[in-house]
């Protein structure tokens, strides 16, 4: 007598359970603009068929500049060449913040297999060419 009230029981709240989900989820809509990622980005590499930039444009064994752009880079390090990381940390600075990124190589940005952490250091011209 006890073992059937019981199996009543359980089902009456697996009944209830389900028309609580099918409630709530009639009711309670979810929004549909959601990006739990933010923007996403397509990553050109160097057998990427999705790119298709005039590479005949460019000029043959010019390392230094990048494209329509007015810049020189002033030291190139591939730190990536002797691994292949899991995550891959950019962090763009400036030369004077110095402190900071010691804070950083101390706390969160310790070395750590399969991780790499590199600062991008910049050096503007004018104030408002860092804007």
């Amino acid at each position: 007598m006890h073992e059937r009230r019981l199996w009543s029981n359980l089902g009456y709240a697996l009944v209830a359970l389900l028309v609580f989900a099918i409630l709530w989820h009639l009711l309670c809509p979810s929004p549909t603009n959601l990006s739990p990622l933010g923007d996403a980005f397509t990553l050109y590499t160097h057998n990427s068929t999705i790119f298709t930039y005039p590479l005949q444009l460019l000029p043959p064994n010019d390392y230094n500049s990048i494209i329509d752009i007015s810049f020189n880079f002033t030291m190139i390090n591939f730190v990536c060449d002797e691994t292949s990381p899991l995550l891959l940390i950019l962090i763009h600075t400036a030369p004077t913040n110095y402190v900071k990124r010691k804070t950083v190589r101390e706390t969160w940005g310790q070395e750590v297999d399969g991780v790499k952490v590199l600062f991008m250091v910049g050096d503007a011209v004018s104030e408002q060419t860092e804007m």
